[in-house]
């Protein structure tokens, strides 16, 4: 008997290894989209978007030479202006956007050149250009409102690191900055950038962002070890055309503005110094223009009667303050005839100077604060953030600070009267 159930159970065993040998092993299920990379896995912002491809960096893994300090001077016709968005590349100036047969025409062609359509406003993807043996990346950029090729729109970023100078390629910003140049000599010569952006522990670089707008900046990416710079970008998509101030009568309510002979001791004077000048809000646009602010909005955009625009930009040096201005007439007006009713100092948009009264600038304390301007009206906290409220709403001064470090984060004064 157990010699009978020994040869079922043999025959059984058998079967089920037959039909396991038989049965087709699944195929995965196929995607057309790549799977959203994780945070941990992410590209520094600056390379990811860019779309960089694999084979553009073929060869990248090799050790490259020390890095050593260095210094260049700028070549004559480059801008000491940022946000001229010019470079000089091998010797060729350009400045974004300009045309891709501008580059191709210096000898410089695409690695993998497969011409595509590109839609109204889309962007390409990153491809490595060739020169000899010199690289760099480039996207381009549809600004027409067509469909055209790949090869005939315009470049509208550009993208250069170690790798890439170490194999003779020199590409030179504004004020002679260039792989290689000093952290020390990049803020000296464009001051504090509009963003520095942390990463990872394990990161090598961090990177110093210089923005004047949507897809307008410039990245300079530092490396930690040395101290030096270690790749560049800059995109600049739209052209950007300087325009000059409207050139009408100004209005009564501007012309009548006296700006403040002292900041006062009370946050109620609603006074600022901004850089090396005093203001009361609100303060006519025009006054900001005459102590070297500029326009980055339309100067002839036309701000109906009694009405608020907010976010209005106004940039001095390479620092860009978003502000709230109103039109205070009973007519259209350009925004260089209206009143700015909101400034702010901000760690993320405008690192400038500021002052307000009692002494408080961006490097006071909360104590420093108490001890001016007395108990807030309110306090707030959100995430990492503590906020400070003297005032009420369209006649306040706001001042929020990083709890962890006890630093200003951001200053504001706003201040919109119904009439002047």
């Amino acid at each position: 008997m157990k010699k009978l159930l020994c040869i079922i159970a043999l025959i059984l065993l058998t079967g089920v290894l037959a039909a396991c040998s038989q049965a087709p092993e699944e195929d995965p299920p196929i995607t057309l989209e790549e799977p959203t990379p994780t945070p941990e896995s992410t590209p520094e912002p600056d390379e990811a978007d860019d779309n960089l491809e694999e084979e553009d960096y073929d060869g990248y893994t090799e050790e490259y030479e020390e890095a050593e300090p260095l210094t260049v001077t700028p070549p004559d016709g480059l801008s000491d202006d940022l946000f001229s968005f010019m470079f000089s590349l091998n010797g060729d100036i350009y400045a974004l956007p300009f045309p891709f047969t501008e580059i191709e025409a210096n000898g410089w062609e695409w690695d993998n050149p497969q011409d595509i359509p590109l839609n109204p406003n889309q962007r390409g993807v990153s491809k490595l250009m060739r020169y000899g043996d010199n690289t760099f990346h480039l996207s381009t950029v549809n600004t027409s409102q067509d469909v055209v090729m790949s090869h005939y729109s315009d470049v509208g970023v550009i993208n250069l690191d170690r790798f890439d100078a170490q194999r003779g390629a020199e590409l030179i910003f504004p004020g002679g900055i260039t792989v290689g140049t000093p952290y020390e000599d990049v803020i000296a010569i464009h001051g504090e950038p509009s963003e520095r952006r942390p990463y990872a522990e394990n990161a090598m670089t961090r990177s110093l962002v210089y923005s004047v707008g949507a897809y307008a900046n410039v990245t300079i990416a530092i490396e930690i070890e040395t101290g030096l710079v270690f790749s560049l970008r800059m995109e600049n998509v739209f052209a950007r055309e300087a325009l000059p101030a409207f050139e009408g009568d100004l209005p009564d309510s501007v012309l009548a503005y006296l700006p403040p002979e002292s900041l006062g001791d009370n946050w109620g004077s609603l006074s600022i110094r901004l850089v090396d000048d005093m203001y009361t809000i609100p303060a006519p646009v025009v006054v900001f223009v005459e102590n070297g602010w500029v326009i980055e909005s339309d100067p002839n955009e036309m701000v109906p009667a009694q009405t608020t625009v907010s976010n209005v930009q106004l940039r001095y040096g390479n620092q860009v303050m978003r502000v709230s201005i109103r039109n205070y007439e009973d007519t259209a007006q350009p925004i260089s005839h209206t009143h700015v009713t909101r400034v702010e100092f901000s760690r993320h948009f405008a690192v400038v100077p500021t002052e307000l009264p009692g002494g408080i600038t961006e490097n006071s304390t909360s104590e420093d604060v108490h001890a001016a301007f007395g108990e807030p009206d309110d306090i707030s906290e959100i995430h990492n953030f503590r906020t400070y409220t003297f005032g009420r709403i369209w006649r306040e001064v706001i001042i929020t600070f990083l709890i962890d470090s006890g630093e200003i984060h951001s200053i504001v004064v706003s201040h919109q009267p119904g009439d002047l």
